[in-house]
């Protein structure tokens, strides 16, 4: 392990401020301009999937509010 680095994410969720730390470590040693866009670039590309997803399955617009009728749901996927 070379590096160890820490991501704080800080953004308003229904009007209210909220933040998240993820920490990450590296064989590679890495500097924070770097880190910051590797960082920013995985979410990018998770963003996109995710998108994808959503306007495949209509996950977003699904009604089912029980949480085990989901979970059930969901392994049928």
């Amino acid at each position: 392990m070379r590096s160890i680095s820490l991501a704080t994410l800080v953004c308003t969720r229904n009007g209210q401020d909220a933040s998240e730390s993820r920490y990450d470590t590296s064989k590679l040693p890495v500097g924070a301009r770097r880190f910051a866009r590797a960082v920013r670039s995985h979410w990018s590309i998770e963003r996109s999937c995710h998108w994808g997803l959503y306007m495949t399955f209509r996950e977003e617009g699904s009604r089912t509010r029980d949480p085990q009728i989901r979970e059930n749901y969901a392994d049928t996927m």
